[in-house]
């Protein structure tokens, strides 16, 4: 039977002993004379995500989901999240009480359980997010009024517009050299030309140190490595790095205002927003978005099946 006040019962004792358990499974991926500063606002930035909560129409949420136990993250109409912050690159995942919040089904209607508190859902979302970021490190300028996806297809196909079938033949070259490895024959591409360079000054510094040390500060081994895995690595971190630094710039820049931001996955940021709000607010937010050289785009709805 659940119960509020089940943890007075367990002796001190016990608590002690659990978090020394936590401790030492959390222990490997923490370092901590590590970027604490960092560490600190990647914590307090998802834990303000997530005390926001997510509203539900309970009706369609008991038609798709079950929790593993309902009264441990709904409570009053609205669900929480849990991001888990403990992973070897510090990308975050966010599956709690049995449902993936960061892998919810596309195409069977489960989303539309999730509905603003407010006036509307808005979805900001990055346009070729791992392209823009690798791109900004390596100091190369990428045009931000046009899809990346537009931009690189141009250079794969040698012609100024392209078809929609060129356009989704784009993005899975471009998901391809990103994540398998550049390939020979897209190497006359600027952006991958620098690519395949960095993924192979990594190797170097890997073979001769032993490690690579991420955007976060964080030094990682790892066992049967390889020049592409250890990249994926390091972009997922610089993902979450530059996640963390928007954050905080939105969490300044919410106070005060009754729309809050509810949920980030990876390349996209969900808000519940506010009609109250002043007008031009969803302008900030764009600009602190595209800082950079980052490009934004958005969706809205009544529910978050966009």
């Amino acid at each position: 039977m659940y119960s509020e006040d089940v943890n007075a019962l367990i002796p001190i004792s016990k608590h002690y002993e659990r978090c020394e358990c936590m401790l030492e499974a959390v222990r490997p991926y923490v370092e901590l004379s590590g970027n604490l500063p960092w560490l600190n606002a990647y914590t307090d930035v998802y834990k303000w995500v997530e005390e926001q909560g997510i509203k539900i129409d309970e009706k369609i949420f008991d038609k798709y989901f079950e929790p593993t136990w309902k009264a441990r993250s709904i409570r009053n109409g609205k669900i929480y999240t849990s991001y888990n912050l403990y992973n070897i690159t510090s990308r975050p995942t966010n599956a709690f009480n049995g449902i993936n919040f960061l892998a919810l089904n596309k195409e069977n209607g489960s989303r539309a359980a999730f509905i603003p508190e407010n006036d509307t859902f808005i979805e900001f979302d990055f346009d070729g997010y791992h392209p823009r970021l690798i791109a900004n490190l390596l100091n190369i300028e990428l045009p931000t009024d046009e899809s990346i996806h537009e931009v690189l297809g141009q250079q794969y196909f040698g012609k100024e517009e392209l078809t929609p079938e060129e356009y989704q033949e784009s993005k899975k070259i471009t998901f391809r050299q990103m994540y398998n490895g550049v390939e020979d024959q897209y190497k006359h591409v600027p952006l991958f030309e620098h690519i395949a360079e960095f993924i192979q000054a990594m190797w170097i510094e890997y073979r001769e140190m032993g490690y690579i040390t991420l955007p976060n500060s964080r030094k990682i081994t790892q066992e049967n490595a390889n020049p592409q895995k250890l990249f994926n690595y390091y972009i997922q971190c610089l993902e979450t790095v530059n996640n963390v630094k928007k954050l905080t710039k939105l969490k300044e820049l919410f106070k005060g205002k009754n729309s809050k931001v509810v949920l980030v996955v990876y390349d996209s940021i969900l808000i519940d927003y506010s009609a109250e709000d002043p007008k031009g607010f969803l302008s900030e937010i764009k600009a602190v978005l595209e800082e950079d050289g980052y490009r934004v785009k958005a969706q809205k709805g009544m529910n978050y099946n966009f």
